[in-house]
């Protein structure tokens, strides 16, 4: 059978359904079986949802959707990102072309966190030179195009995502994703004849992708009677169709799931609540289809605490420490005394302790603000430690350090998603791993917990993990585990605790009672017939240097810092509103402040006096700020500046070309260029006292002259 629903999740929203099979989809199909791994993943089924991806990958070895859904698995469901990746790079290695696009994939759920991804961040770019270069044989040159079309959707490349996609149907005109784009392409022409077509094929072969039969209402046709009546014909016959599957598939949840969303896509808000009832009724646990990827879905704020969310963004615009505690205290009363693991109480609850850590005598607020977390989520390791270091410093407080710690870290073992938990996992490793050790070990691993909580004892980091022989031992309770989650943890704690020549030495006879487990953890690896001892070593030597990154401090999932800090300043060119052009590269030896804002922002409105207010100040000196507009249209930007009457330079970009190239992710966003032309720094948002941060920096750049 072939991949026929590669990338298919891309252009569709997830949902949230309980499976039951249909005669119109046998289960083992690979088709229905993807579409029920992204229901699975939404109800947080992580084992089931990968019992379903392993029994696709037996039949679609290659299929890039599948390793789509695996790799989301992986990196957010089961804390894998770095060693999933670096095996992915390994069969890679060993096998170019396919696996260099399921690599690329790798990479794309990597860097979903990186804050200020866009078509020009280091990596996409090479991933998509690599991509480019894979001509044969066809299953690699599909899943290649297939791949840039999902990474060039990522960040909004919508008409280079669509060429893709097309790319790939040319190679396999009968895969279903490829059908899909051709339905877009159609739809996008204005041929009314050919999206019903494909409608009516997706219905008939493959019904889990109905919801695609909505572009129907997206096509655009040239004005007049005729086109007119056979757009509204088209879409008679799709509801049709779709009325005739609905009554063919409501024991089925996994299609009808498709339904609701065509109903919801095309505005039958009455036919989407029926179904769903009618779900609910037939279907124990129903949820309603959601949109959203799958593991941001406990980052919703709830409506009785969207007001102290709320609250939280508009303290911590406040410029000083002692301004923003003085705002965020009375808020705490908001805050449940056990806590809540609600993103928008935790955020508040961050955002208090990391203040009160700022502010003299603010120990007993930041106490208040950690235990409460710790309480709403125990498996907050991060917050828990922070309480332990706490205690710890308090009269005989080492014992109630150690139990914080020890609860924290069964309380993260015992569970199976957690978003947070990859950033996580570099700050609290020594404290896991005590809970994890054996007997013989705890008592030495805990002294050194011990000196690192209360400061007094310099620890090496990496001499807290098993080395050399004691990686025996790790590799012992990995067999014995419980669970392949905790297997795989195991074994890649003892081959972290190796050094690159000792990694290398383990024999294949040392690494055969391992290698189950490794399979089991990562079924791609079979799948794709890798050399599961190169995949093994690889995932070691990921884990490996995260320690690394723990150890020094710098490990970072997602940037805080905006990549181009540092780099040349990427191409900038406009036309102001005098019709002057402007070439940032014309402007070498001067200070110039590029700052993207809309006459709609809030926060830039506020920053505006404060830039005037500098520009005065620095009159003598040579700075320039360029102010681009990213508002929709150009035409509200002129009345905008003439009557407040800013002394500034300002122009129109619009929301594409500029702003993407410049990363601009929200606004206001400022980036300083030295006179050199490389960016010196990155302001997101406004705070009050920006003048005086910037001018600083400024006359830092211009010292000399």
């Amino acid at each position: 059978m072939g991949a026929r629903t590669a990338f298919a999740g891309v252009g569709l929203a997830l949902g949230v359904l309980v499976a039951l099979p249909a005669a119109a989809a046998p289960p083992e199909d690979p088709g229905f079986l993807r579409n029920r791994v992204q229901q699975r993943l939404h109800r947080g089924e992580l084992d089931a949802a990968q019992e379903d991806l392993e029994a696709i990958l037996r039949a679609e070895p290659t299929d890039g959707f599948t390793h789509h859904l695996l790799a989301q698995l992986l990196t957010y469901g089961r804390n894998l990102g770095p060693e999933q990746e670096a095996i992915y790079r390994a069969l890679a290695d060993e096998s170019p072309g396919v696996n260099t696009a399921l690599h690329a994939v790798a990479e794309l759920e990597l860097h979903r966190q990186d804050k200020f991804l866009g078509p020009d961040s280091e990596w996409l770019v090479a991933a998509i030179a690599r991509l480019e270069a894979i001509a044969d044989p066809p299953d690699a040159a599909f899943e290649a195009h297939l791949a840039r079309r999902s990474l060039l959707g990522l960040v909004k490349q919508g008409t280079e995502a669509r060429e893709a996609g097309l790319a790939a149907h040319a190679v396999r005109p009968d895969d279903l994703q490829g059908r899909i784009s051709a339905l877009s392409r159609d739809r996008r022409a204005g041929n009314t004849a050919a999206v019903l077509a494909g409608c009516r094929r997706l219905v008939a072969e493959d019904p889990w992708a109905v919801e695609a039969c909505s572009m129907l209402w997206a096509v655009s046709v040239a004005p007049g009677p005729e086109a007119t009546a056979e757009l509204e014909a088209a879409r008679a016959a799709a509801i049709a169709e779709v009325e005739e599957l609905q009554t063919q598939v409501v024991d089925d949840a996994v299609t009808a799931h498709e339904v609701v969303k065509f109903w919801q896509r095309i505005g039958e808000s009455t036919r989407a609540s029926s179904l769903i009832a009618a779900l609910k009724g037939r279907h124990d646990g129903f949820v309603p289809p959601r949109r959203g990827s799958w593991w941001k879905r406990s980052r919703m704020v709830a409506q009785p605490y969207r007001a102290l969310n709320v609250a939280t963004s508009k303290a911590l615009q406040l410029g000083t420490a002692d301004e923003r505690l003085e705002a965020l205290l009375p808020l705490l009363g908001q805050v449940p005394e056990d806590g809540s693991d609600d993103f928008g109480v935790q955020r508040y609850l961050r955002a208090l302790s990391t203040t009160a850590a700022e502010v003299s005598g603010g120990t007993r607020h930041r106490r208040a603000a950690l235990e409460r977390l710790v309480r709403g989520d125990p498996s907050d390791a991060a917050s828990s430690f922070d309480l332990a270091r706490l205690t710890a410093k308090e009269p005989g407080g080492a014992d109630e350090a150690l139990r914080r710690v020890r609860a924290s870290a069964a309380a993260l073992l015992a569970t199976p998603y957690d978003p947070g938990a990859a950033p996580l996992r570099k700050t609290f490793g020594d404290h896991v791993e005590s809970v994890r050790s054996g007997l013989q070990e705890r008592a030495a691993l805990e002294s050194n917990l011990l000196g690192r909580l209360g400061g007094d004892a310099v620890i090496d980091a990496e001499a807290s993990f098993p080395r050399g022989p004691e990686a025996a031992a790790w590799f012992q309770r990995a067999r014995e585990a419980n669970g392949s989650n905790e297997a795989i943890d195991f074994l890649l704690e003892g081959l972290a605790g190796l050094t690159e020549a000792e990694a290398e030495a383990l024999s294949k006879k040392d690494l055969r009672p391992l290698l189950p487990i490794v399979r089991d953890a990562f079924p791609q690896i079979d799948a794709l017939r890798g050399d599961a001892r190169a995949a093994l070593l690889a995932a070691g030597s990921a884990r490996r240097a995260e320690r690394r990154l723990a150890a020094d401090g710098s490990g970072v999932v997602g940037r805080t810092v905006h990549p181009f800090v540092g780099q040349p300043a990427p191409r900038l060119h406009f036309t102001d509103l005098n019709d002057q052009r402007v070439d940032l590269a014309d402007l070498r030896g001067e200070v110039v402040i590029v700052d993207f804002w809309a006459t709609w922002c809030g926060p830039c409105r506020q920053e505006m006096p404060e830039l005037v207010a500098l520009k005065a100040e620095l009159a003598d000196l040579p700075v320039r700020f360029l102010m681009l507009s990213i508002d929709e249209e150009p035409g509200v930007v002129a009345p905008f500046v003439d009557e407040a009457g800013y002394p500034l330079q300002f122009g129109w970009i619009g929301v594409r070309g500029m702003r993407q190239i410049w990363q601009v992710r929200g606004i206001p966003s400022l980036f300083v260029v030295g006179p050199d032309g490389v960016v010196q720094n990155h302001h997101q948002g406004f705070r009050p006292g920006l003048k005086d941060r910037l001018g600083a920096e400024i006359r830092d750049l211009l010292r000399d002259r």
